[in-house]
């Protein structure tokens, strides 16, 4: 149930019986990559609806491997290590897994070490010494400093970020609310003292419809 809930392509096979899972791959940016599930007892006191799927989500992880060239042994080490307790949900009567929370979890080594370091336990950004935090009500614009944070410098169309898995997949937020969530990400990026990272958030329009961006070209490093 967790692999269709996930979505993943190819067979499930049990590695470990009743504890490790192969659960298939899913794409991320592109790239082609693994899917395993490591569970430990589930007990009879597995809380809420997910027990009826077999699974103690506080006891269960989702390990994401790198694959490389689309081969189907795994490579190149974790791309992220998620707790499925996390990104599971039961929703009128069925599991249903938050794939965004998953994409903007997976992280590659694409060879740019001048890239803010976002924390996903203390939800924080840290940049050039300064660090930022996000308390549970700015979730949304942690949400998007994330997901433009993946590959900074790339325009990032609302229509991407609107389509089902990606960041506002399961809302019908307008271009106008995207702008101003980008305005108030800036604002709070300002508060912690992080103005010049907040002067890299940018929006425009191309090809008939608006985009963000995190320019990191437009970060002035010796202005501290």
């Amino acid at each position: 149930m967790t692999a269709q809930a996930l979505g993943t392509e190819g067979t499930t096979e049990s590695l470990a019986p009743e504890h490790v899972w192969r659960l298939g791959s899913i794409t991320v940016e592109d790239r082609l990559l693994a899917v395993v599930m490591i569970r430990g007892a589930a007990g009879a006191s597995a809380p809420g609806k997910a027990a009826l799927s077999g699974i103690a989500p506080e006891k269960t992880v989702l390990i994401v491997l790198g694959q490389l060239n689309g081969c189907d042994s795994a490579q190149g080490g974790y791309a992220a290590v998620i707790p499925l307790a996390s990104v599971l949900r039961y929703r009128a009567g069925r599991l249903v897994i938050d794939r965004a929370r998953i994409d903007t979890s997976v992280g590659f080594n694409d060879g740019t070490t001048d890239k803010p370091v976002v924390d996903d336990q203390c939800m924080s950004v840290t940049y050039w010494g300064k660090t930022c935090r996000f308390s549970s009500r700015a979730k949304d614009l942690w949400a998007l400093f994330k997901r433009l944070n993946r590959r900074p410098g790339q325009h990032v169309l609302f229509d991407t970020m609107r389509q089902p898995g990606d960041i506002y997949g399961d809302y019908a937020v307008a271009d106008a609310s995207i702008r101003r969530a980008t305005t108030r990400l800036r604002d709070h990026l300002t508060k912690a003292r992080m103005g010049r990272l907040a002067k890299c958030l940018k929006t425009g329009s191309r090809d008939g419809g608006g985009y963000a961006a995190l320019d990191l070209s437009a970060y002035d490093s010796n202005s501290h």
